[in-house]
């Protein structure tokens, strides 16, 4: 017989064939082999691992280091002692910024120290939350910092907005941890309408794709500094894509829809409710760990006065729901057209309950997505349940508000954005829920609903300049199928001009706000003017002259109360300005505290020796009378 011949995979590589032999005839000297080799195995595979692990955190390092890309940080430095919003905050989410939406957030001027008398709240959400077309003093940063000053003057407090227009739970999320990073004792978020079609939504132009797990990983990959840079070396050397929303002409919301139609029930469509509820779950849930309350209020949009923008045909579920409406109907009217022809015949029939599940239907089928459907609001209903947050019930109140129950044009403006009306009720809801929550211990009753509407933020400069944005956003899709040209009358008047310059751009807030004092003070409308004072006190809360002339106009107008917090504020931060001390000491005489009244006109003295309207108030105990201050 022939010599055998081994195997080519035999221990051969040894040399030692009698070894190899010993060694499988051997199964426990086999076994202590591989034993002995396995760790040497496990820690060369480990090394292997862990260097382009090591690799990329060394770069990242040296990043964050050498502060290369630098995140657009959402708040940032505003006068000494005081931070603000990032008005590009927006530009975190995109690699090219010449493509991102020219949104921001509005001034909101905070303390960097929070002490431990403030009171701090947040606002989270879209358009609706910023107050879209009226502007803050719309908003719930704006009716809900009024309406807390109101019972409660001389509590300090803040109510700082992150909300702005195309951004949706993605943005929120991406901002929460910078949120707790500055304490606030609540925060309120009304968001879900921009799921879809918002910045990163699934049907957007601003998008990231149809993915939201993709989405997800993105964004976080965004907050590493080396990706970030590697980012903008892309940007620096390629060019926003030629048919970029951002070189598009018209308003946001003709440049901001990629998808023009997501059908009901498509895969689309489902990805929008499924990254609204994995984002608002995680959101909450982040909050929840902070032990930061939180108040998210249900979505409200325009129901009787709002047609479908996009017809699209229903399911068997609409059917159903159609001929339980309408035994009678046809099957060709499972549309959202159908819905809504429905739900007028109902509204005019008085059925008022059948006509708003109509609408709701209409609502849903309508394939342009800039509503949110009926999920977003069962999603929001059961992620604050299992996360421990309140849920202000905005939908609601706003119906029972409207016309036979419905909300219509006599509370929104468009399609979703509410009108002066309806914005007081929203905001009066999230009041609602956080005084009740906070506890009658926490807030004074104050003044009522009928008090807080008299008394709205939204000067008439402001409603002049909402009027002006309506008109521009309704000029273009999706409320007319081409960009019609928008003309605007000459000024009627003083207001008017003031509102008109400031839409333009030729003056700014803050200069339209001191021209509109002077006039209103001279036209003697010291309401007006004591509104416009007041939020120029609260837009720059740490300079003492607005306190100074909110006080002296509240004092006009019979709210010495009030006027006596903002003077006390002026003299806190103007200690030695003669007309604080003064008007403090009329205040504290108004009111009859006339051992306070002195003790301001002593200190007065003492800063100024010989101060002759000091002198004469001491001499006289009658109460002087206040014209209006100088702005």
């Amino acid at each position: 017989m022939g010599r055998a011949i081994l195997p080519h995979r035999c221990y051969l590589a040894t040399g030692d064939v009698s070894t190899a032999t010993s060694a499988s005839s051997n199964p426990h000297l086999m076994q202590k082999n591989a034993s002995s080799a396995d760790p040497r195995r496990a820690a060369f595979y480990l090394i292997a691992l862990s260097l382009p692990i090591l690799f990329f955190a060394t770069l990242e390092g040296a990043t964050r280091l050498f502060g290369l890309a630098m995140p657009e940080p959402l708040f940032v430095d505003g006068p000494p002692g005081y931070l603000r919003p990032n008005e590009a905050v927006i530009s975190r989410f995109f690699i090219h910024p010449s493509r991102a939406p020219r949104v921001s957030i509005d001034t909101t001027f905070f303390r960097k120290e929070k002490d431990d008398d403030l009171y701090r709240i947040v606002v989270q959400g879209g358009s609706s939350a910023a107050g879209f077309p009226y502007g803050k003093w719309a908003s719930l940063t704006g009716m809900l910092g009024q309406r807390l000053r109101r019972i409660a003057p001389e509590r300090e407090i803040e109510v700082i907005s992150t909300a702005m227009s195309a951004v949706n739970s993605y943005a929120l999320l991406d901002f929460a941890d910078e949120i707790i990073a500055i304490e606030p004792d609540a925060v309120l978020i009304y968001a879900g309408h921009n799921e879809y079609l918002g910045v990163l939504g699934v049907g957007s132009a601003y998008g990231a794709g149809r993915s939201p797990p993709l989405t997800r990983a993105l964004v976080a990959l965004r907050r590493s500094h080396l990706f970030r840079t590697l980012q903008r070396l892309y940007g620096a050397l390629t060019k926003p894509p030629p048919d970029s929303a951002a070189r598009r002409s018209g308003t946001l919301m003709a440049r901001i829809a990629r998808d023009r139609a997501i059908p009901y029930g498509s895969e689309v469509y489902g990805a929008g409710t499924e990254q609204f509820s994995h984002n608002l779950s995680t959101l909450l849930a982040r909050y929840e760990d902070a032990r930061i309350p939180v108040i998210i209020g249900t979505l409200a949009s325009n129901e009787s006065g709002r047609a479908p923008f996009i017809n699209e045909v229903g399911d068997q579920t609409s059917l159903e729901a159609l001929r339980e409406l309408d035994p009678e109907a046809e099957a060709d009217s499972n549309d959202a057209a159908g819905f809504f022809s429905l739900g007028r015949k109902l509204q005019r029939e008085g059925n008022s309950p059948s006509a708003r599940r109509a609408y709701a239907w209409a609502r849903d089928l309508d394939a342009l997505r800039f509503r949110a459907p009926s999920p977003m609001n069962r999603i929001i209903e059961a992620t604050a349940a299992a996360h421990s947050a309140t849920v202000a019930d905005v939908e609601g109140a706003l119906a029972r508000s409207g016309r036979a129950g419905m909300i219509g044009d006599e509370l929104m403006l468009d399609h979703l954005h509410p009108n002066l009306r309806g914005y007081f009720l929203l905001a009066d809801t999230f009041f609602e829920s956080l005084t009740a929550q906070a506890g009658s211990d926490r807030w004074p009753e104050g003044p009522g609903r009928v008090v807080a509407w008299r008394e709205v933020p939204v000067t008439e400069i402001e409603q002049l300049a909402a009027g002006y944005r309506l008109r521009y956003l309704k000029s273009d899709w999706p409320f007319r199928e081409h960009k019609e040209p928008v003309s605007i009358d000459a000024p009627r008047g003083e207001p008017e001009r003031i509102a008109q310059d400031w839409f333009f751009g030729r003056i700014s807030w803050q200069q339209a706000m001191q021209r509109a004092l002077v006039h209103y003070q001279t036209a003697g409308r010291p309401d007006e003017a004591a509104k416009i004072a007041l939020n120029l006190t609260e837009a720059f809360p740490f300079e003492s002259n607005p306190h100074y002339v909110s006080g002296r106009l509240l004092m006009t107008i019979d709210q010495p109360e009030r006027a006596l917090a903002y003077l006390r504020r002026a003299a806190r931060m103007a200690p030695a300005d003669a007309n604080v001390l003064l008007a403090l000491s009329d205040a504290y005489r108004t009111l009859g505290r006339e051992s306070e009244a002195r003790e301001a006109l002593e200190d007065l003295l003492r800063r100024d020796p010989g101060n002759a309207a000091a002198e004469q108030r001491l001499r006289s105990p009658e109460q002087k009378r206040i014209a209006n201050p100088e702005p």
